[in-house]
């Protein structure tokens, strides 16, 4: 509670110049005003309660209006003999008074310790603060911002980097994934040729071994050691192929699976030839040899 002090905001939008002087004092002097912080002598009394600023006082303005009781001279000087009337001791009285008022006022607008024996500054700010010098001393905001500056311009540079680098390791990150997806396709893909080849493997092998199947049940002979000069006909008993003597000059025809086992191949003349070096053999004349309906023919 303020005794000798009253603090109005401007809530008008169009300004106010009226204010209320709500405690009581021994001279107009002892009234001052001030205006944002700034003390001004610009206004007038309207009645011993009230006065008016010339200026009108925009919103939002604060407007201080306090009591400066005269405290070093007194307004009652004693006389010997002189009479002692009401007026001048209560205006002795009243100065006094009001001095202590206004210092409990001053009182409330410093700094106080509270319960905690610390400074409290009941969340207002401390103004006009001097730059600190020893190491204990108070920081104002303009000297603690021009000493941080240059860490807040490294943490800032940091942050950058920082940023920089997470964006980078997103990148990473992303490609990455891509990579390990495109890694999953070509497994798979992999995998499915795989699984062709093997089928094609397996197809192969199956053609082999009928192909052999077929040259196998023709029972060719499987030597022409001693053979010279004969020829191959089908036995009476028609249960295969032999060899027999003829005047005949007959060719000899060689058979041999490809490597991957899809082809017979054929070779055939009158040079030569190594028996060994084919799956089966045989000797004719005027003949050729061909798969039809997956039986080996002879074709006139």
């Amino acid at each position: 509670m303020a005794f000798a002090r009253d603090v109005y905001t401007v809530n008008n939008a169009a300004g106010e110049t009226d204010f209320n002087v709500n405690f009581e004092y021994l001279q107009k002097s002892h009234v001052k005003v001030s205006v944002n912080g700034v003390a001004t002598t610009d206004f007038s009394w309207l009645n011993d309660g009230q006065l008016q600023l010339t200026n009108t006082a925009a919103f939002g303005a604060i407007i201080v209006i306090t009591r400066e009781t005269s405290p070093a001279a007194r307004l009652v000087d004693y006389q010997t003999g002189s009479v002692l009337s009401e007026e001048i001791l209560d205006t002795d009285s009243l100065q006094g008074f009001f001095l202590a008022q206004e210092a409990v006022d001053v009182k409330e607008l410093t700094m106080a310790k509270n319960a905690s024996d610390q400074f409290e500054a009941g969340g207002r700010k401390i103004e006009n603060l001097a730059d600190p010098v020893n190491n204990l001393d108070a920081a104002n905001k303009q000297w603690t911002l021009s000493a941080t500056a240059g860490f807040v311009n490294q943490a800032e540079t940091f942050r950058d980097e920082a940023r920089n680098f997470r964006n980078a390791t997103d990148t990473y990150a992303t490609n990455a994934l891509d990579a390990k997806n495109d890694a999953l396709t070509y497994r798979n893909q992999a995998e499915t040729h795989k699984d062709d080849a093997e089928s094609a493997r397996d197809i192969a092998l199956t053609y082999s071994q009928t192909a052999q199947g077929y040259i196998a049940s023709a029972n060719i002979p499987q030597t022409l050691t001693g053979k010279a000069g004969e020829f191959l006909q089908v036995k009476q008993a028609e249960d295969g192929y032999e060899l027999v003597a003829s005047v005949a000059a007959p060719s000899f025809f060689g058979f041999k699976n490809s490597a991957d086992g899809k082809t017979i191949n054929l070779t055939y003349g009158r040079d030569d030839y190594n028996v060994a070096d084919y799956d089966t053999w045989t000797m004719a004349e005027n003949v050729d040899f061909e798969v039809r309906n997956n039986n080996l023919t002879v074709v006139l």
